[in-house]
Formats: C-alpha cells, structure tokens, sequence
C-alpha cells in the first residue's frame, strides 16, 4: 500500500509493506493506491484518492485509476500518483 500515511495505525500491525509517498502539497492520498499478486499477475488498485493514480504503458494509452477501479500491470508500466512520485514496474530474476 502506497499513500501519506499507508498505514491503519501501526505500522508493524500486519504483513502489508507500506510505502509512505511524500507529498508536501497534498496530492497524494494517505492510503492512495494497492498493489496485489494473484496468478502471478500484479495488479494496481486506486483506494479512492482524491487526484486518482495515473497508469502509462508502452502499448496503450494512458489511463486514470479512480474510485476503487484496478488495473493489470506489466514491466514497464508507471504510475504517476502525483508530486512527481512515480513508481515504475519492474522484474526480478530468480537465483
């Protein structure tokens, strides 16, 4: 989970890894967006932010999450959550 301030109220309360995103301006929601696998498929969900999680691909084109709406990802894509702060999908090898 991604946002100002991700966490329910201790941060140490669960096994969810949060990610707290700076946002002097306040474009960034406390809890903004969620990132799950299933099927080995990572998938992006907006938690209802106030300024939505913008999502670029290479092959198609860009899209606003809003209002609980989620989305596939793929390596390459970037969510641009606002401020700046953009998280790009990457892969990892196994060793």
């Amino acid at each position: 989970m991604v946002g100002r301030r991700p966490w329910r109220s201790d941060p140490d309360e669960t096994q969810t890894y949060y990610v707290k995103a700076p946002s002097p301006h306040r474009e960034i929601s406390s809890k903004h967006v969620e990132f799950t696998v299933a099927g080995g498929q990572l998938r992006a969900r907006d938690l209802d932010s106030t300024n939505g999680t913008l999502v670029e691909s290479a092959d198609k084109p860009p899209r606003l999450l809003r209002g609980g709406n989620a989305t596939r990802l793929d390596v390459g894509d970037v969510l641009d959550l606002g401020e700046g702060f953009r998280i790009v999908v990457g892969s990892r090898t196994r060793r």
